[in-house]
């Protein structure tokens, strides 16, 4: 796989145009100083891998520009468990649990990723006590979604999980408000990973709600005609 390119350092977070919502906010300006001083940025292709499940991290990430997708490979299947977009940051609970990477980041779009070095990200979370606890509730939402994981792999029927994923997929990314398209487009292998079901069941039961009207396929474009009846589908008992 190519490399990425390495096109920028040194620029200041606060010049970002995430920044206002990006947690690099919460440094003080020494803080910011330092940061600057040892970021690089890089730019990855679609398909490119930011970093791979099994291997050691030595960066903090915060995506600038792009969309990522984190998977793991459980048996001979690839599980797509989140995604990541502008604004974001990837890879750092293995790297404050100080293991290797549970999960693989990969470009599903052009991306421009920030990286800080491991030792000086940990040094910021020392002593930086409201970037410490951003990092907290980080964790506690990475929790919540592996709850709801679970219970959709334990409780949730096929077609149930179908309807969960489009949502999820409309509410990160959103939708063009004229043709309600979703903004971002999956291969049906994609979906269904994210689903935990068979690529040929994920054709199946998005025909299935095609055929409902709920949603429209255009090629690999999907657009959500009743979003009301998506949400009942999905929440069905």
């Amino acid at each position: 796989m190519a490399k990425s390119t390495t096109y920028l350092t040194n620029s200041k977070c606060k010049d970002c145009i995430n920044y206002p919502n990006c947690i690099m906010s919460l440094l003080n300006n020494n803080e910011q100083n330092i940061a600057s001083k040892y970021k690089t940025t890089n730019k990855y292709k679609k398909g490119q891998a930011i970093f791979n499940e099994g291997f050691t991290p030595y960066s903090f990430y915060c995506i600038l520009k792009g969309n990522v997708k984190l998977s793991r490979i459980g048996g001979e299947k690839i599980q797509i468990l989140r995604f990541a977009k502008s604004g974001d940051i990837i890879g750092y609970r293995s790297l404050i649990a100080d293991e290797n990477y549970s999960t693989t980041a990969i470009a599903i779009s052009d991306t421009t990723v920030c990286s800080l070095p491991k030792n000086i990200f940990l040094d910021e979370l020392i002593y930086n006590s409201e970037l410490s606890l951003k990092m907290l509730k980080q964790f506690a939402v990475e929790l919540k979604q592996a709850d709801e994981l679970i219970i959709n792999l334990t409780q949730k029927a096929g077609v149930k999980r179908i309807a969960e994923t489009l949502i999820k997929i409309k509410d990160f990314y959103g939708q063009n408000d004229k043709t309600n398209a979703l903004n971002i487009s999956f291969s049906r292998n994609e979906i269904a990973s994210i689903a935990c079901v068979s690529t040929e069941s994920c054709i199946r039961m998005l025909a299935e709600l095609k055929k409902q009207g709920v949603i429209n396929l255009v090629n690999r474009e999907i657009q959500i005609n009743d979003f009301p009846k998506l949400k009942i589908i999905a929440n069905s008992k």
